[in-house]
């Protein structure tokens, strides 16, 4: 699924960070300051135009986490400085089981280090191709997880804007955790610009127009008739044919769809974001969503409809078998990095985080 904006982390304001400084960590001299030779590289999980995820071991501790590598160079050549900054911002201020928890923060050899934990679940856009489509009590189940993900988002105006099953994460007991931040920003700082995964877009970002908290409630009508029916719901062979379905509310419900599902899809795919259903609760009270513990939901506590069985913690049975290039590493898997490449700092210093301390 390809992306509308023009690069992988795009268009999020920073208007509420101006006046307030992040640095933790004066220097890079500092010894508390990680860089990527703290780390053992043991393997690529993903890609995207700014840089790659990688899983790695830290020295320290031996404890496996996921690092988002950002390229500093092309981040600065956009002046996409303030998009990392507040993909920053949200995972600092979301310390929850919901969404996926960050470690560290720090700047090195050229890389904006992102260190998170390591799904060992993969994504839930893996799970849907494996089982093609899922049923009524699977779609409800993490239908009602993502609703309270994005309920916790949206009770702090946040507004996710990138919905879709390869940003859902799941945890080794198979419950969801939102990730991919670039794309959010606060209600106050909405804008026109066209961003996100071009089947998910909502027609308000075709078109142009103001968007607000619709956006992520038309994502997440996408994302129920994408997990019912293993396709999403405005598909076609070209980009602007894409387009063309969403902006004309081309699309249609096949016997994968019971009467609820519709109703409650229907009013999620609403053209206009005004009469668009936005409202959490009344989504939660849908008939839809009839057998849902909304609490246990909340606690995280129902059994997972998708059992994941890993033989060691390095088994990435969930990762698709995509071979990636090691551009910066060296064979005896040490991160290959240049300890006195600190050219970007000026532009990144106030990027640090550590959550041990914090």
């Amino acid at each position: 699924m390809g992306s509308i904006c023009s690069s992988y982390f795009t268009n999020i304001s920073t208007s509420s960070m101006n006046n307030e400084s992040y640095s933790l960590y004066p220097s890079f001299e500092n010894s508390k300051y990680l860089q990527l030779k703290h780390f053992h590289y043991l393997t690529t999980l993903g890609e995207g135009s700014f840089g790659k995820v990688i899983l790695v071991r830290r020295k320290s501790n031996e404890r496996l986490y996921a690092i988002k590598l950002i390229n500093t160079d092309r981040l600065i050549d956009l002046r996409k400085r303030e998009y990392a900054m507040f993909e920053r911002q949200v995972l600092v201020e979301f310390q929850n089981p919901f969404i996926v928890k960050l470690h560290h923060i720090f700047e090195s050899s050229g890389k904006l280090c992102f260190v998170l934990d390591f799904m060992q679940g993969g994504n839930l856009g893996f799970h849907l191709k494996r089982h093609n489509r899922f049923n009524n009590s699977v779609v409800a189940f993490f239908a009602a997880e993502v609703i309270v993900a994005l309920e916790i988002l949206h009770k702090r105006e946040f507004i996710y804007r990138d919905l879709k099953p390869e940003n859902i994460l799941l945890d080794i007991d198979g419950h969801i955790k939102l990730a991919d931040f670039n794309l959010s920003t606060t209600i106050e700082d909405l804008n026109d610009s066209i961003c996100g995964s071009p089947e998910y877009a909502a027609p308000e970002v075709l078109s142009g127009e103001i968007q607000g908290i619709e956006l992520d409630f038309w994502g997440f009508g996408v994302l129920l008739y994408h997990m019912l029916q293993g396709t999403t719901p405005f598909r076609a062979s070209s980009y602007f044919d894409i387009c063309k379905n969403i902006l004309l509310s081309k699309y249609n419900f096949t016997s994968n769809f019971d009467k609820n599902a519709i109703d409650l899809i229907s009013k999620l795919l609403m053209a206009n974001p005004k009469e668009r259903l936005t409202d959490h609760m009344s989504i939660k009270n849908h008939k839809f969503f009839a057998d849902v513990d909304w609490a246990s939901v909340e606690a995280r506590s129902l059994e997972s409809p998708i059992k994941l069985r890993v033989e060691n913690p390095l088994d990435l049975k969930y990762f698709p078998k995509k071979k990636y290039p090691s551009m910066i590493f060296s064979a005896q898997g040490e991160l290959d990095v240049n300890q006195n490449d600190q050219s970007n700092y000026s532009q990144f210093s106030d990027f640090s985080y550590n959550s041990e301390i914090n």
